[in-house]
């Protein structure tokens, strides 16, 4: 009788282990998958607003440069902004109608904060910007697309 008891301990035991180390391991990976969300904070990243957009008349192939330009120019007022967005019939009509938004906003200030990839050469660009809309500025942080493209990277969706 006493044997069938030490067994019967020790199976206890093993088993409140085991609950253990699954309870652990199963919190474990909760709290590790909410802390590690995939953005890639992008470091030496200048605030662009209108003392500098100069800087950024030209664009190297990479998603931080393409969008950098991308809102130099809208900053300028320009139309140079153009050259990094797909042809205008190669354009979603989302991307189409959140330009017409853009039409009528003053962008006054951005900086790209961080990046996460959704897609093979697809990523998502985290911008802070400081905008002006009917007299108001406002200022946030949203995401941008910016994909692939036949060579070229390119913005395929911007925030509004």
């Amino acid at each position: 009788m006493i044997n069938f008891w030490k067994h019967r301990v020790s199976v206890c035991v093993s088993a409140s282990k085991l609950m253990f180390v699954f309870v652990f391991y199963f919190v474990g990976i909760g709290i590790v998958a909410q802390g590690n969300t995939g953005w890639i904070t992008i470091d030496n990243q200048q605030l662009i607003d209108s003392t500098n957009t100069q800087n950024f008349m030209e664009f190297e192939n990479t998603p931080e440069s393409v969008v950098n330009y991308f809102y130099a120019s809208k900053i300028r007022n320009d139309s140079l902004w153009k050259n990094v967005l797909p042809l205008e019939k190669e354009q979603s009509l989302r991307l189409k109608s959140k330009l017409v938004k853009y039409s009528q906003w003053k962008f006054h200030k951005m900086k790209i904060l961080q990046k996460k990839a959704f897609a093979e050469n697809a990523f998502w660009i985290k911008i802070f910007m400081e905008i002006e809309y009917k007299g108001q500025k406002k200022s946030g942080k949203d995401e941008l697309d910016v994909q692939l493209i036949n060579g070229k990277w390119t913005i395929t969706s911007v925030p509004t």
